[in-house]
């Protein structure tokens, strides 16, 4: 699945790992990162993180080093925006991934209605963008719940 994306120069994945202070040699697989580059250049991310391995910014410092290999002009991608989207399950957007967008200075654009279909049922997605050129930083207070500590 990750070989031929990257072979058609279209769907690029990383998997996300972390060191194990009892296995060092081997980092364990936590989660993956994606991005989508469509035909008019634009990159759409997606990511997801093993519960286990939240709360510690791995997500995070993952997504902010390939954004910047993205967004680099000067890089293989140079893309100039990236856009993320979250689908809201019964009322409830999933909030533990726009922190992480948010975090790193997406701006949440609004809502789609239907967008995805999932076991015969429709669902809604917030969407977001981060321009190449805006800052990796909040460009909004939170506007969700408090986290949970992990």
């Amino acid at each position: 699945m990750v070989a031929p994306g990257w072979d058609a120069g279209r769907i690029y994945t990383w998997g996300v790992r972390e060191l194990d202070a009892t296995e060092p040699v081997s980092p364990r697989l936590v989660g993956m990162l994606s991005v989508l580059v469509t035909d008019s250049g634009r990159g759409e991310i997606g990511f997801w993180l093993a519960p286990d391995a939240r709360g510690r910014g791995t997500m995070h410092r993952a997504l902010a080093a390939v954004i910047e290999l993205l967004f680099d002009p000067d890089g293989p991608f140079a893309l100039p925006v990236l856009g993320w989207a979250c689908l809201i399950d019964d009322g409830a957007p999933n909030w533990a991934s726009w922190r992480t967008a948010w975090r790193l200075g997406f701006v949440r654009e609004g809502r789609r209605r239907g967008v995805f279909r999932k076991n015969g049922r429709s669902y809604d997605e917030w969407t977001g963008s981060l321009l190449a050129h805006e800052p990796r930083e909040p460009a909004a207070p939170w506007d969700g719940p408090e986290p949970v500590a992990g």
